[in-house]
């Protein structure tokens, strides 16, 4: 039996002789011999070090949030936001992230989501999908829910410019509102004195749980604002990646979740699955966009909101 000292001074490229190319393996497969290549084979690493790189991630899906049906109800209002340019008909770019409806229907994300504007002979689509009963038991006859949108105001526009970072926020409106899912409004108050002691979540969809096929929703449940820096950017300690840009942060008031920050920035996921909560920062909620979300909730002209069991 090769004991454990043995097999951290193995080389790499005998952990890599079962990657032999199979139509059978798949991505995941892939993804998990390499993880044990990291345990095994690498000597700046030790198994215990991975193993608790990996149990630290505490992210789960958002229909799973057994114990906490608020947050689970409002991980409804999270929808993945598609933004493709089309030129004579073929695709020439894909950006996706996440946003979150704050009114029946606007949608508040990062503008970087929606990508540059589109170039002469481009024309740029926008939709926004939800999977409402992933998170709501009265709700499993919706299935998928998508609708078309359109940009209403951007940051760093006329009469919107600051900085560029708190400028990345952008609001779609919908072309018609949705039935059955629940806005999360705007937290009242300014955010995010690192005080606070009401509980915090993100959601979104982190590229490294994504799946194009079946998009869900992922929370981190136990977030909290480490620093507020000088361009007025909260750092936070929530788990995030790429893919998590323009999902909320949300903050637990006496009155239900709301959203207290949009995320800007996150690391790109780490090989072997492991994820980071530094280096993530957010766009707090202030005067400023609730001023703005206001004034384009008049302008915007979806119809009235559905609510839940009405058509």
């Amino acid at each position: 039996m090769t004991s454990g000292k043995e097999l951290q001074a193995l080389p790499l490229a005998s952990c890599l002789l079962p990657l032999a190319p199979s139509t059978e393996m798949t991505l995941s497969v892939l993804r998990w011999t390499l993880f044990a290549c990291l345990i095994f084979c690498s000597p700046s690493i030790s198994r215990a070090q991975s193993l608790e790189l990996f149990a630290a991630d505490r992210r789960q899906p958002a229909h799973e949030l057994t114990a906490n049906a608020g947050l689970r109800a409002a991980s409804t209002s999270i929808g993945l936001v598609d933004a493709v340019v089309y030129e004579a008909g073929a695709v020439v770019r894909d950006e996706t992230g996440s946003g979150v409806l704050v009114d029946r229907c606007l949608v508040l994300t990062a503008r970087h989501v929606l990508g540059p504007p589109p170039g002469p002979g481009e024309e740029r689509r926008i939709e926004v999908t939800w999977r409402p009963h992933l998170a709501r038991r009265d709700a499993v006859s919706l299935g998928w829910t998508r609708r078309s949108a359109r940009i209403v105001a951007l940051g760093g526009g006329r009469g919107t410019r600051r900085t560029d970072l708190l400028d990345d926020w952008a609001l779609i409106a919908l072309d018609r509102p949705i039935k059955g899912i629940e806005p999360t409004p705007l937290d009242a108050h300014d955010c995010c004195a690192q005080s606070t002691t009401e509980p915090m979540a993100l959601l979104g969809f982190p590229a490294d749980h994504f799946e194009r096929a079946n998009p869900v929703p992922w929370v981190d449940p136990e977030c909290r604002v480490s620093e507020t820096l000088a361009n007025g950017i909260v750092a936070t300690s929530c788990q995030a990646t790429s893919g998590n840009s323009g999902g909320p942060l949300l903050v637990l008031r006496a009155e239900g979740w709301r959203v207290a920050a949009v995320l800007t920035r996150a690391n790109a996921p780490r090989i072997g699955g492991g994820v980071s909560g530094d280096e993530n920062f957010a766009i707090p909620i202030d005067g400023f966009l609730r001023r703005v979300v206001a004034r384009a909730n008049l302008d915007a002209s979806c119809g009235p909101w559905v609510a839940p069991g009405r058509s």
